[in-house]
């Protein structure tokens, strides 16, 4: 029928009545484990959801910042890489309303970018001024920093861009 029998109730000697007592203690120290272990997950679940929730009611996040010059810029931009659709740029400039966006030389996508920046300016969805443009020069092109910029400028169709940086320091083509 289950369960123990009278019999098994009582130990035949010291040394069993022993075994049978460290086996229900560990079973029990095992449940009692378990039990704080699944309490503790939803103690931490509980925990994790109301600082989320605070965090949500407490944090808010800039569309843009000024910049000391007055500029403003988009406090998420859109990085470039390795898009070369103009199509997902002009949505993401006309549908998802960015207005930072970030390429570089190395990217090879400073044509397609200039194209959605043009349809997104022709449809009056932003005009020039409304966006932030960086760019970046590769290490190659250190020794004409002036005309790599200008090549950029050429291929995206713009006259300027708002941010020229160093993409990534280094030497390795001097």
């Amino acid at each position: 029928m289950g369960g123990l029998e009278i019999s098994e109730l009582f130990c035949e000697d010291h040394q069993t009545c022993f075994i049978r007592s460290l086996g229900l203690f560990f079973d029990f120290c095992f449940f009692i484990f378990i039990f704080k272990l699944l309490l503790g997950i939803i103690v931490i679940a509980q925990i994790v959801d109301f600082i989320k929730l605070k965090m949500v009611e407490t944090v808010s996040i800039p569309k843009e910042f000024t910049l000391n010059n007055g500029m403003k810029l988009g406090a998420v931009g859109f990085g470039t890489f390795p898009i070369v659709d103009p199509a997902i740029f002009e949505q993401a400039i006309v549908e998802a309303g960015y207005r930072h966006l970030d390429t570089a030389s190395f990217y090879y996508n400073a044509e397609e970018l200039g194209v959605a920046i043009a349809r997104a300016i022709e449809k009056g969805a932003v005009k020039r001024e409304d966006l932030f443009i960086t760019t970046k020069i590769w290490d190659s092109e250190y020794g004409d920093p002036e005309s790599a910029l200008r090549s950029q400028l050429a291929k995206m169709k713009l006259d300027y861009v708002d941010c020229y940086l160093i993409h990534w320091p280094n030497n390795l083509h001097s």
